[in-house]
């Protein structure tokens, strides 16, 4: 298992993890508890680093095949834009 307990600054972290893992699960760890006040999640331990068992090449090569994945997301997920905003996710749109 793994435990995360993310600081204040970063307790949307919880929000985005829960969200995306019900919308597309495999894309992100599996959420096996979560308390978004504290900023706890629990999940299952996934392994070290990519970066302590691929070569940099390879690390791209992984970075690449995900990005379609998160594209998706990111159309897939627009009726959750004010829930992320109001739980403090930043705003990067270009507007």
């Amino acid at each position: 298992m793994f435990f995360k307990a993310v600081g204040p600054r970063a307790r949307h972290e919880t929000w985005l993890l829960a969200d995306i893992g019900a919308r597309r699960p495999g894309l992100v760890p599996d959420v096996l508890a979560v308390d978004h006040a504290a900023g706890w999640v629990l999940m299952p331990d996934h392994g070290g680093p990519m970066h302590g068992v691929l070569d940099p090449a390879e690390q791209v090569t992984v970075v690449e095949s995900l990005l379609p994945a998160y594209a998706e997301v990111q159309r897939t997920t627009l009726d959750l834009l004010g829930r992320w905003r109001e739980v403090g996710v930043p705003d990067r749109s270009t507007a």
